[in-house]
């Protein structure tokens, strides 16, 4: 592909699309490949570096005027409509953020300007409910490195009387009552007036409650102020004391108690900075402590995230469970493109090319790096649909560059400017991208375009290798000179230093040196670099580079079948729709399957009170389906079955928003209700779950959500006291409410016609999540007769919710919503080892009388086992099924008019036959005598 294609913009040529098509064959090595497609690029020689430094420092000039033009002192500028906007308060945070990109930009004015500008217009006495994360590597991050940078140059700004270094400290002790938590973990947000409100969630994710180390580290050191260092560094070990026995440390966490509310581990959204700011808290401070958490968690996380194997060529860092490794969701955050860039510094090039490559090939295959994107690089996820500009990719550019001097990433480095360079099209400044797939964009420019985007791509441009070598950069890309070396701090070992850090360890003479300050101060003339800083950043990163390499090294081997299994490889695959997987797939818990054991027939009559009772019981042979026409109308029959014990879990039933726990196989939908609103089968629902599903009246675990669209109520809905929208009083439930037999789609993804329209009519379609729009999913399955849909999420949470955000989905008329990835496929599970995936069916009107895609009706429960006076009579795994002939349904839709009514005979039905002695004795003897 020729490389005019440069020229047409983000969506048009999509420029590197056929020059990295990377990573088809497992037996080539990664970066063999990626380079082979990037013999197609060609080389940047110096004066087309120069013309690139200067575009990339235009595209910053645009911004930055524009955003101090229309958005000072607002936190954040619109680019589309050209105004500002505040995301942390209204303190100027663009500015607070770009501080020191000015100085590296040799913009002298624009910082005597800023300085003065945050004496008279920056305040921090906001009653403003800010982030604890963004605050500090924005806000202090930058203020801090300015202070430090600026002291550092006096014809920079003369007469500088630290005021930078004065509003990072009042800002960093409005944050500090963060802190004030039982484990040390602080709070995520919180007020810079009145603290943490007592009504504020304690949840908080690592990255954003373990990543204050460089700025609250670097502002004790300036200010002789310890409580800022102290803070940081407990929080931090509270979180690394808390990962798992396999090293792992969760998402996120509750601040209060230290126990975790999501146990995924990864290096992407969440977690990612955390990493980052232990090695580089190492090596900005000294700290031998960071350093060794660093170690155990990089280790672990080679060692339990990476896919054994390659899957369309790549090789990943996933998302695991943090205590038993196996893959949660099969998605790859584009935050986590920091890693290639973490692992250079360290001496890890080889393992980050192939990292970097797998990323650029994403990014260049989409025009941008999605949010979140499979892994197999195709597809970008359904929901996080967007690229705002992040820096990641680009800072780990840079950083190979840095490492490597291979001009390769000065060649792939200018297809990402190019990219870049296009969202500012029509804009006032450079728009987040908020479809990947059309070029869409947004009314956004988030501060980070400006202080690392722009920045890593002027650094990379200037082809610059040393500034690593004189400073630290923080998560943010703020500059920050190191603590000097102490005597106390360990020393390489220079006869044993790994072949991958001999580059790092080598000695540099006080000549190269000098000459390496001079070279970094001809490109950034406001740049004071230090010989000193030099010798404490490489000597840090030669350590860190020994120690890392041996660590690894240490590892146990593993074995990329077992490691396949473990990680559950095959299903994460499958998630996405990649093909056969290699490796042997993972041990999953088998379906049981049931081996009939016998079953009796109950002839039940109506005693004066409405309830139904078995006159007679007898053993009845076995049938097949359609010989249960011939019984009575008045039969039930009771089958007992035995079966493997299979872990119950949670499976759905959407009455009036409930969601309970059940082996029953099939579902419902209806609207939001209270039990005492309307007639929409509430409490009968809830007391056939009752007997069924949780035969202890167990209601603990359910859930609330409506589920029927474009429903408007009778009359509106009063609002709550909390100024919601409270439960509407009067609903016409009539045709509202749906409920179906729950059929797997075919395909899964449901992204095209169907394939089994004869099962899913008038059924409850199961779809997966991905590949198409929820909304083409839904229509589909409405067209092949579906009357709802239940979407599997990829993900493990455990939230239920409604679908939104497509205006397609106003085309459709059949409810839809998401369950989590576990509930889905138990579900499934149950559906395929069932002949007759259920049950009670009304389609569309209440008063219609029962129909289903079988002749009869089952209700079904595995019996738990019992222990001790309790004891089953029924062996481990018995399970039973009542079975109500299509017969039996119409005889009692016919003499019970209310169908809810018909419920509760059924699960009156179950109960007596439950309790009933002489139907159990013929059942344990049948049990009993079969082998």
């Amino acid at each position: 592909m020729s490389l005019h294609c440069l020229r047409r913009g983000l969506w048009g040529g999509v420029l590197c699309l056929l020059s990295l098509i990377l990573l088809r064959a497992q037996e080539e090595p990664l970066f063999a490949e990626l380079q082979e497609g990037w013999n197609d690029i060609y080389p940047v020689d110096p004066d087309q570096s120069a013309e690139l430094r200067q575009e990339a420092w235009d595209m910053f000039d645009r911004g930055f005027t524009s955003y101090m033009q229309n958005g000072f002192p607002k936190d954040d500028l619109r680019p589309i409509s050209c105004v500002g906007s505040n995301s942390q308060g209204g303190m100027a945070l663009t500015l607070l953020d770009v501080l020191d990109t000015l100085i590296v930009m040799n913009r002298k004015e624009d910082v005597h300007r800023a300085i003065d500008l945050i004496k008279t217009h920056v305040s921090f006495d906001l009653n403003a409910r800010v982030s604890m994360f963004e605050v500090t590597i924005r806000a202090i991050g930058g203020l801090v490195s300015a202070h430090m940078l600026v002291e550092r140059n006096e014809d920079l700004a003369v007469g500088y009387d630290g005021v930078l270094l004065m509003k990072a400290t009042e800002l960093a002790d409005r944050l500090l009552p963060g802190f004030d938590t039982a484990s040390g973990i602080p709070y995520a947000w919180l007020n810079l007036q009145k603290g943490v409100s007592s009504k504020e969630s304690d949840v908080a994710c690592v990255a954003g409650a373990g990543t204050l180390i460089l700025e609250f580290g670097a502002l004790s050191r300036l200010t002789g102020e310890s409580r800022f260092e102290v803070a940081a560094k407990r929080a931090m070990k509270a979180l690394f004391q808390r990962r798992s026995y396999i090293g792992l440390m969760g998402n996120t966490i509750h601040t209060r108690t230290g126990k975790w509310a999501r146990k995924d581990s990864g290096i992407g959204a969440g977690i990612d900075s955390f990493f980052e700011y232990m090695l580089k808290g190492y090596i900005l401070l000294g700290d031998s402590d960071y350093l060794d958490m660093f170690l155990e968690l990089y280790a672990a996380a080679s060692r339990h995230m990476t896919v054994p194997g390659l899957i369309e060529g790549y090789q990943w860092m996933v998302d695991v469970h943090m205590d038993e490794g196996y893959i949660t969701r099969p998605w790859i955050s584009s935050l986590s493109a920091f890693w290639p860039g973490m692992q250079a510094l360290i001496g890890q090039e080889e393992d980050a090319r192939a990292m970097h490559a797998n990323y650029s090939s994403v990014y260049l295959s989409f025009g941008g790096l999605p949010e979140l994107f499979t892994i197999d690089g195709a597809r970008r996820h359904p929901q996080e649909t967007g690229y705002p500009l992040r820096p990641e990719l680009i800072e780990s550019t840079y950083l190979l560059h840095s490492a490597t001097r291979d001009p390769h990433y000065l060649e792939v480095g200018r297809c990402f400017h190019k990219a870049v360079q296009s969202t500012g099209t029509g804009t006032c400044a450079y728009a987040s991208v908020k479809d990947i797939a059309t070029g869409e964009v947004e009314d956004a420019m988030e501060s980070f375009f400006l202080s690392e985007t722009a920045k890593y791509l002027y650094l990379l441009f200037s082809n610059d290798t040393r500034l690593v070598d004189f400073f630290v950069l923080s998560t943010e890309g703020h500059l920050f000179p190191p603590v000097p070396l102490s005597l106390d701090e360990p020393r390489p070992n220079v006869d044993s230093i790994p072949v991958n850090c001999v580059k790092l360890c080598q000695h540099l003479g006080v000549e190269e040196m000098i000459d390496a300050k001079l070279d970094l101060s001809g490109k950034f003339p406001l740049l004071e670099p230090n010989v000193e800083d030099m010798v404490a950043i490489r000597r840090r990163r030669c350590v860190a580079c020994i120690a890392t390499t041996t660590k690894l090294a240490s590892l146990p081997k593993r074995n990329p079948r077992k490691q396949a299994k473990k990680m559950n490889l095959e299903w994460a695959m499958s998630t996405v729709g990649v093909g056969q997987c290699a490796a042997e797939p993972p041990e999953q818990q088998s379906s049981p399957s049931f081996e009939r054991i016998g079953q009796i027939q109950c002839l039940f009559e109506f005693t004066l009170g409405g309830n139904a009772h078995c006159k007679e019981v007898h053993p009845l042979k076995a049938l097949d389906e359609s010989e249960y026409d011939a019984l009575p109308v008045n039969s039930v029959v009771i089958a007992l079955s035995r079966a493997k014990p299979m872990t119950r879990g949670r499976l759905l039933w959407f009455a009036a928003g409930m969601l309970y726990e059940s082996s029953v196989v099939f579902g419902g939908f209806g609207p939001q209700l209270d039990d005492d609103v309307g007639d929409c089968l509430v409490e009968a629902m809830t007391d056939l779950w009752t007997a069924v599903g949780n035969i202890d009246d167990d209601y603990a675990d359910y859930e609330e959500i409506s589920l029927a669209p474009d429903v408007e109520p009778e009359q509106s809905c009063n609002d709550a006291s909390d100024g919601s929208k409270g439960f509407c009083e009067y609903v016409d439930c009539s045709g509202k409410y749906v409920q179906g037999g729950l059929v797997v789609a075919e395909p899964l993804n449901a992204c095209r016609d169907l394939q089994n329209p004869e099962e899913i009519k008038g059924g409850i379609v199961l779809v997966e999540r991905g590949i198409c729009p929820f909304s083409s999913k839904v229509k589909n399955a409405e067209d092949a007769g579906a009357v709802a849909v239940i979407v599997i999420n990829d993900e493990g949470t455990d939230e239920v919710m409604t679908m939104s955000g497509d205006p397609n989905y106003a085309a459709t008329i059949i409810p839809s919503a998401m369950i989590s990835h576990d509930d889905g496929h138990h579900m499934m599970t149950l559906i395929r080892e069932h002949t007759h995936p259920m049950g009670i069916l009304s389609k569309s009107d209440l008063d219609s009388s029962f129909s289903s895609h079988s002749s009869v009706l089952k209700l079904q429960n595995l019996l738990p086992a019992k222990s001790g006076d309790d004891a089953s009579i029924f062996q481990e795994g018995a399970h039973i099924e009542m079975i109500i002939p299509k017969q039996t349904q119409n005889f009692l839709s016919e003499h019970i008019p209310r169908p809810a009514d018909v419920l509760k005979v059924f699960q009156s039905m179950f109960r007596t036959l439950m309790a009933d002695s002489k139907a159990l004795d013929i059942l344990v003897k049948m049990e009993v005598d079969t082998p």
